[in-house]
């Protein structure tokens, strides 16, 4: 039992157990970064949105490599020495013994490594279980995990040979001393007097590297002046190291224009993290147990100031004017847009329209009118509406189109049906790179997550530096802007175009009618992105009530912001508004006063079924009597809902805390289906026409993909699959049938 007592304290005391142990007890901070990691790594933090696949199958220039692997390690190798250097400068003092050691850092973070040493076994675990499902071999994976690791293993050896070498003196050494004596001191001198030497004898065994075992050594007959200035030396080469990851902050962010300086955003994600990392650290050397109070109160000043104007984060809607005079938000100014005489105007051009779609077909038979909708969800989305209309034009010999009059919905869906749109319009006019493009759907398949994720580190959560300049404005660079300027580069420049340039392709029947609408944050409203008259579904009528704000739930882009340029807003950035996903992409601002922001239109008709019958509703006398009936075409990627009903998944007393909210997350989607579903059981009262809806659904109910802007090889298969299934060739023929 004696002798078990002492295995155990001599383990307790065994320098790297020590330190693990004091991380637990003290930094709680530190760790939460790399819990963080672990979580992101493994999937079990933001799964849904595809993160992980950021650090599982890293992309650099859109290809899953060696490199992409070697770079991913070399940043990882950045925050384990952030990590070794914050915990150096705040327990080093506690152990004296070090100070009798050359190169005392070096061996502190030998043995501070157990932590970083388990990520990395880790990290190459799930490398090699996750690779298989993508199509890589035994080989590639091994070698994946060795670029890995030798990315993180040149990064500490460059990192402590040229910033903690000690045995001679540099020119980066001259450069700290300065910024020692500078107010670019990052950590606070810890004075001689509050050495612990007392914990000397305890820590008996310590790791001289990561093979060999060493007893501590007894510096007692050190003075205290020795051991604090050996300890301290390297404090301001922290502060150099600190500068030099902000200039590469900088550097990246000013060259993010060029492909080659676009790192993987999963280890954009971790660049960002050091910094933070070296930033909490600097805060325990400085408050110790302070260190959360004052937290809390810089969070608390933060937000203040964020509040004030001149300080605030705007993101824009690029193309517009936000120089002039911002668009009045009231609602005197919702009646104007919205008035009687605006209403017939809108109406009697769009039944031009209508006329000038009829007119395709014979006198004598009346067709079928087709409304495509689609949902959101992100990249699947896309791919997946995309390939149902690709497929359903080719089982109409080219004649889906010819069809189609009106196209909405949300999200990823409408990039996908405008993408198509384009397309085919495009073929049509023999446009070089349309005809070219033999694979759409791997054009639209690549990753648009990285040079987002990219952007969000180096522009939006950090300083933004960059600014670009279109349609004669200048707007500050943003992952936004990133998101544009990817899927432009995904899909052969197809979406660079203004709003106004489809407004005579749409009036000529050249392209289907394309809404979307983004959802105001505010108020919930609709907000139509369209270059037709759209004010016939701004407003709803009800003879019952007084005309108050609520009469209107929607406003046109196109007429509030006529002043502010609205027809110049990028095509590109408005379906980004239509597919603004919480965190992943900004929300934009509008130049409306007060200021308008803007989310994801699925946040109010997830796949567009709702305004579409309000349309068939304005022209229901017109369809009536010049088709033969409505057939929507509906892609539906997101989940089927399950037939087993649920109770409550809150159980316990903490879950009673989230119960209120996580109630109201959890049955949002629900409330969209009963919605639809109310309204179109209203809708059978003035339906004097039929309507079919063919349901397209990619995903059964035991199926997951991430709802993410980023899809793995395996995914991208699995959808093509569902495309080719039986299931779905039936729904095709079905859908072939009624428009016949």
């Amino acid at each position: 039992m004696y002798r078990l007592k002492r295995l155990l304290v001599g383990l307790y005391w065994f320098f790297p157990i020590y330190l693990f142990i004091l991380h637990l007890r003290r930094s709680l901070l530190l760790i939460l970064f790399w819990i963080v990691l672990f979580f992101m790594v493994g999937g079990s933090l933001f799964g849904s949105l595809g993160i992980p696949f950021l650090f599982q199958t890293p992309e650099y220039l859109d290809r899953v490599g060696a490199l992409s692997y070697f770079i991913t390690g070399g940043v990882i190798g950045l925050f384990i020495m952030a990590f070794h250097i914050s915990s150096y400068i705040f327990y080093s003092f506690r152990f004296p013994f070090l100070a009798t050691l050359a190169r005392p850092l070096y061996r502190f973070s030998v043995n501070n490594s157990i932590i970083p040493v388990t990520f990395l076994i880790y990290y190459s675990y799930v490398i090699f279980t996750k690779g298989p499902a993508e199509g890589f071999s035994t080989q590639e994976l091994l070698f994946f995990i060795v670029s890995l690791n030798t990315g993180v293993a040149v990064m500490l050896f460059v990192v402590f040979t040229y910033f903690f070498g000690t045995l001679k003196k540099t020119a980066l050494d001259t450069v700290s001393e300065k910024l020692e004596k500078s107010f670019f001191t990052f950590w606070r001198k810890k004075g001689n007097a509050q050495l612990e030497l007392d914990q000397e004898h305890r820590v008996q065994i310590y790791l001289k590297n990561f093979y060999s075992l060493r007893r501590a050594r007894d510096s007692k007959h050190y003075s205290k002046i020795e051991i604090g200035e050996t300890l301290q030396q390297h404090h301001n080469q922290a502060g150099l190291f600190f500068i030099l990851l902000i200039l590469l902050f900088i550097s990246l962010s000013l060259a993010s224009d060029n492909p080659i300086f676009r790192i993987p955003a999963g280890a954009s994600i971790v660049l960002l993290m050091t910094v933070y990392l070296l930033v909490t650290g600097a805060l325990f050397s400085w408050f110790k147990t302070w260190t959360y109070t004052v937290g809390v109160i810089a969070l608390i000043g933060f937000n203040y100031f964020s509040g004030i104007p001149g300080f605030q984060k705007t993101h824009y809607a690029y193309g517009l004017d936000y120089s002039t005079k911002p668009a009045s938000y009231s609602f005197e100014n919702l009646k104007r847009l919205s008035s009687d005489k605006n209403i017939e105007a809108d109406r009697v051009e769009m039944l031009r329209q209508l006329d000038q779609w009829r007119a395709r077909f014979p006198e004598d038979e009346n067709p079928k009118l087709v409304i495509v909708n689609s949902s959101g969800g992100g990249l699947r989305s896309s791919l997946w509406t995309f390939g149902v209309l690709q497929k359903a034009d080719s089982l109409l010999q080219g004649g889906l189109l010819n069809n189609t009059f009106l196209m909405t919905g949300s999200s990823g869906g409408m990039v996908g049906a405008a993408f198509y749109r384009e397309m085919v319009y495009r073929k049509l006019n023999n446009d070089h790179n349309a005809l070219l493009m033999h694979k759409p759907l791997v054009n639209l398949g690549k990753d648009v997550l990285n040079p987002v994720g990219f952007g969000m580190v180096v522009n939006d959560l950090f300083v933004n530096f960059e600014t670009v300049r279109l349609s004669g404005q200048k707007y500050p660079r943003d992952r936004g802007f990133a998101f544009d300027q990817k899927l432009n580069e995904n899909t052969e420049h197809f979406f660079e175009r203004k709003l106004v340039e489809y407004k005579e392709l749409e009036k000529s029947g050249q392209m289907p009618l394309l809404i979307l609408a983004p959802t105001i944050i505010s108020d919930g409203r609709r907000l139509l992105i369209s270059p037709q008259g759209l004010s016939f579904l701004t407003k709803v009528e009800n003879p019952n009530l007084p005309e108050s704000p609520l009469t209107f739930d929607a406003i046109e882009l196109s007429k509030m912001f006529v002043q502010q340029q609205a027809d110049s807003l990028q095509f590109a950035t408005a379906l980004r508004m239509s597919a603004t996903f919480p965190y992943i992409t900004p929300l934009v601002t509008l130049p409306s006063s007060p200021p308008i922001e803007v989310i994801d239109a699925g946040a109010r008709d997830n796949d567009g079924f709702e305004l579409s019958l309000r349309f068939l509703f304005q022209f229901k006398e017109w369809i009536e009597e010049n088709t033969s009936g409505v057939v929507f075409v509906k892609m539906l990627a997101n989940r089927p809902q399950k037939d087993e009903l649920t109770g409550s998944p809150y159980t316990t007393r903490l879950d009673a805390l989230v119960k209120p909210v996580g109630g109201v997350v959890t049955s949002f989607a629900n409330w969209q289906r009963f919605s639809e579903n109310e309204v179109s059981m209203y809708s059978q009262a003035w339906i004097n026409f039929d309507m079919d809806v063919i349901n397209f659904s990619l995903l059964s109910i035991e199926d997951d993909l991430s709802l993410s802007w980023h899809l793995t090889e395996s995914e991208k298969k699995r959808i093509n699959k569902s495309l080719e299934s039986d299931r779905i060739q039936k729904k095709l023929e079905e859908f072939a049938h009624k428009v016949h």
